[in-house]
């Protein structure tokens, strides 16, 4: 290579300057940390629920929801009501009614109480009321219909066994 060539190059090196010249490299053991400080924003909460019972019925309204639930209640006290729990076969106390509201909306449902069991239907009325529900023997479960995960509540005899 000519010296003249030779000189041009290096002229170009010093005003393009090479990748990483400023950097210090003294005791760098070639691997890359990342230092800052990411923060997650979604909102990938777990679903909560209430239940609101006045002279009518209940209305249930749930905090978070996603899709579709079910939706039970089992009235764990002598000859309580198990009739609308969610649990496959029949319950202590409910004969042959196994019903299960599983058309609730990721935002609630709201049930109106019937006085017979024949009247009960799933996703509509309930034979559960606001006295049965003052009396604090009722056990509520929430369960997602997409990936079956459920949540409870007022749970005392842990008839449920929700996660």
């Amino acid at each position: 290579m000519s010296l003249k060539l030779l000189g041009a190059f290096s002229a170009l090196l010093l005003l393009v300057g090479c990748p990483g010249g400023d950097k210090d490299d003294s005791g760098d053991s070639g691997g890359e940390t990342d230092a800052d400080t990411d923060t997650d924003t979604d909102t990938d909460a777990d679903p909560s629920f209430t239940a609101s019972w006045d002279a009518t019925g209940l209305t249930l309204g749930i905090t978070n929801g996603t899709g579709t639930y079910s939706f039970g209640m089992a009235e764990e006290s002598d000859n309580g009501w198990y009739g609308e729990d969610c649990v496959a076969g029949a319950g202590p106390n409910s004969g042959d009614f196994d019903i299960c509201h599983d058309g609730v909306s990721a935002t609630g449902i709201s049930l109106t109480t019937v006085n017979k069991p024949g009247d009960v239907v799933a996703n509509s009325t309930t034979l559960l009321n606001v006295t049965i529900a003052s009396a604090g023997s009722l056990a509520y479960m929430l369960g997602d219909n997409a990936d079956g995960t459920c949540w409870e509540q007022n749970d005392s005899a842990e008839y449920y066994s929700c996660n």
